[in-house]
């Protein structure tokens, strides 16, 4: 069990982070009042969403590149870095650009 942790560790640690970090903005936001508790709820269900989006590129990554690693295809490792890079960062303006017309109609 302890290898298991200690493989998993910085993970952890990020969620565990996370989670507290939200838990501590809905915890102000209830103290500030109904409107801006649910104006934050849904911020934070964007944010949410915008994550698990991004998240799955990088499994895909992570997965790709360790077993082209594993190969020691190195030329077949820098293409798949690039093409997550440009994935990730065409679906993280994307995403933007989503949320910010989203805003404007409000």
């Amino acid at each position: 069990m302890l290898r298991l942790f200690s493989l998993n560790k910085d993970i952890f640690v990020r969620t565990l982070i996370l989670t507290l970090s939200f838990a501590w903005i809905t915890r102000l936001s209830a103290q500030s009042g109904d409107v801006i508790l649910a104006a934050n709820a849904i911020l934070l269900q964007v944010l949410s969403i915008s994550a698990f989006a991004l998240d799955g590129v990088a499994v895909s990554a992570e997965t790709l590149s360790g077993q082209a690693a594993g190969r020691r295809d190195w030329p077949r490792f820098r293409i798949i870095v690039k093409r997550t890079g440009v994935v990730s960062y065409g679906l993280a303006i994307m995403l933007s650009a989503i949320w910010w017309l989203s805003m404007l109609r409000i």
